[in-house]
C-alpha cells in the first residue's frame, strides 16, 4: 500500500501533536509545520522547470514563475496585473471557464501560451 505525501504528513504531524499534551506546544508544531509547508510551496514554484501562473477570479495574472517568464519572454513586472487574454488565446480561457463553473474545477487541461514576441 503506497502512502501519498498528504497523508504522510497528516500522519507525521498527529504523531508530533499525540507527543505534546501542551496546547502551547501544539500550536508551535503546527506553525512550524505550515511555515515548511509553505516553504515547499514556494520553492515548487520557483525551481518547477513548467511555466506555472497564479490568476485571480477576474482573469488578472497575480503571480509567475522563472519558467513561465523564460517560456513566454515577459517579465514578472511586464505580466503581473494584467489580463490573461495577452498571454491565452480567448476561446481557451472561455473553454476553461465554462468547465469550471460546470464542474467546480479544471483538471489536466494544456493551454498554448502566447509567447511576448508573437
Amino acid at each position: 500500500m503506497e502512502i501519498t505525501a498528504q497523508e504522510y504528513l497528516k500522519m507525521s504531524i498527529f504523531k508530533r501533536l499525540d507527543k505534546s499534551r501542551d496546547k502551547d506546544k501544539k500550536i508551535s508544531l503546527l506553525l512550524t509545520d505550515l511555515a515548511s509547508l509553505e516553504n515547499y510551496i514556494k520553492d515548487f514554484f520557483n525551481f518547477s522547470p513548467l511555466p506555472i501562473c497564479f490568476i485571480s477570479p477576474l482573469g488578472v495574472v497575480l503571480e509567475v514563475n522563472p519558467a513561465f517568464e523564460k517560456t513566454s519572454g515577459f517579465s514578472s513586472e511586464e505580466i503581473i496585473g494584467e489580463s490573461i487574454n495577452q498571454i491565452f488565446d480567448k476561446e481557451e480561457i472561455l473553454s476553461i471557464t465554462k468547465e469550471t463553473l460546470e464542474n467546480g474545477f479544471v483538471a489536466a487541461k494544456d493551454l498554448f501560451l502566447r509567447r511576448k514576441d508573437g
